[in-house]
């Protein structure tokens, strides 16, 4: 598999949900970029934005990626949910593949960075993301945001 690309104008973002430990769990939001792109690529396209890479990107090493069952199932989900068409499911489509994950990741990517710039008062990314969740109805009420980043995983 070849290497993944991610825009870098998300840089900062991903820097800050994969790096920046939150004081209450003592972990970072999301443990590896691998997880934090597949929570997006999802994101995105639940929420219907598959944006293309424009400008520079970043090359992420593909191996994390091809050496991981639930994140290749992914990308085969989403090329054949987006495309709707078996053919996509082929050795010889991989390239499509990964470009319909690049671009929900980007997607994804975008929905998060409006989610954080709407509660810039959180210097991790646990209470704009649990908000955004809610906001956008895929979580169905409300917990404490203590409670639910001791709960959530990624």
């Amino acid at each position: 598999m070849r290497n993944i690309r991610r825009s870098k104008c998300h840089e900062e973002l991903v820097d800050l949900l994969t790096e920046k430990a939150h004081p209450s769990s003592k972990k970072t939001i999301f443990p590896t970029k691998r997880e934090l792109m597949c929570f997006a690529a999802t994101l995105g396209f639940q929420t219907g934005r598959r944006s293309k890479l424009d400008g520079k990107t970043n090359d992420v090493d593909g191996r994390p990626f091809s050496d991981h069952g639930n994140t290749i199932d992914l990308m085969y989900l989403l090329a054949l949910a987006e495309g709707k068409d078996g053919e996509l499911l082929r050795d010889a489509r991989e390239e499509d593949r990964i470009l319909i994950f690049e671009e929900y990741t980007n997607g994804g990517f975008e929905v998060l960075q409006r989610w954080m710039d709407a509660r810039p008062d959180d210097l991790y990314g646990a209470t704009p993301i649990l908000d955004g969740l809610l906001k956008d109805k895929f979580l169905e009420n409300k917990s404490s945001t203590e409670d639910a980043i001791t709960k959530v995983k990624f």
